[in-house]
């Protein structure tokens, strides 16, 4: 009697064991498993994410979204420049926008075919590197974009990056978690 307990104890050990490392070695737990390297493509959305904000990771899954961009940056440029000048006309304001410096014109992406999956990191060191990975879980229903930040030297300089890429076009119940490591 006592070696079937033992043997029970051991076969409820490995188990543990085994569902342990499962844990341990994926990003989200046991549905982990599903999880499978997704395929870009790098896109070039001009200085768009430094009007909206350096540090803002963002999807974008329709043209609306997309255009909604831009209008946003536009309203909130405008109220912060009516504070600092006073009242003026719009046509007033208009002139001074600081577009100059910037193309604000939205690249075309197909939003039929494609998301937008916009994300920010920064990193200190004489050089840094700035790693793209991309993994979807579809039982799950979730996309992880990791930038790995890889800092060599002890400079204090501070390295800011941007990557903006296109994945397969994922539905509106799709979580995007944005990690930086």
């Amino acid at each position: 009697m006592d070696r079937k307990i033992l043997l029970l104890l051991g076969l409820v050990f490995v188990i543990i064991l085994i569902a342990v490392y499962v844990q341990q070695s994926s990003p989200s737990g046991i549905g982990q498993l599903a999880y499978e390297e997704l395929a870009y493509e790098e896109i070039n959305i001009g200085c768009l994410p430094g009007l909206i904000g350096n540090h803002v990771s963002f999807v974008v899954r329709n043209q609306d979204e997309y255009d909604s961009l831009l209008i946003e940056y536009y309203e909130k440029t405008k109220e912060k420049y009516k504070q600092i000048w006073g009242v003026i006309t719009d046509d007033e304001l208009n002139k001074g926008l600081p577009f100059k410096d910037c193309d604000a014109k939205l690249t075309p992406i197909d939003f039929e075919r494609y998301t937008l999956l916009s994300h920010y990191a920064e990193g200190s060191g004489c050089t840094t590197e700035f790693n793209k990975d991309v993994q979807i879980n579809n039982v799950n229903k979730k996309v992880i974009f990791t930038i790995d930040v890889i800092e060599h030297g002890s400079c204090e300089q501070l390295q800011t990056y941007r990557a903006s890429i296109l994945i397969p076009k994922i539905s509106d119940d799709y979580i995007v978690d944005f990690r930086v490591i």
